[in-house]
């Protein structure tokens, strides 16, 4: 479980550090960054569906997460900056924290 809220902090760091990017208009970075994290976002959703299987308390709405990704990549196919940033930073971000501080206070 350590492993697993310790990937969900670095994800939620990153997810911060490439909305700030874009906030910045520094577009290149950080949709390559974007691209880059969506395997390692991808690869933690794997986790916790595993983790979900052998456990039934594991509080996480990954339907919600996905639609919210969807959104996103989205946005970064339109090239729409401020929309990116905004999902990553108001969306995704929070809802990896609020995961966290739940696997905290469970374990």
């Amino acid at each position: 479980m350590e492993e697993l809220k310790k990937s969900i902090t670095d994800i939620a760091k990153k997810l911060k550090a490439v909305a700030i990017k874009l906030y910045q208009m520094k577009e290149s970075e950080g949709y390559s960054d974007f691209a880059e994290l969506i395997g390692e976002m991808s690869q933690l959703v794997s986790t916790i569906y595993v983790v979900k299987s052998q456990s039934n308390e594991l509080m996480f709405h990954e339907t919600e997460f996905l639609q919210k990704l969807t959104l996103a990549v989205k946005a970064l196919e339109d090239r729409d900056t401020i929309m990116l940033a905004d999902i990553l930073y108001y969306e995704l971000k929070p809802q990896l924290l609020d995961l966290r501080n739940y696997l905290e206070m469970t374990n």
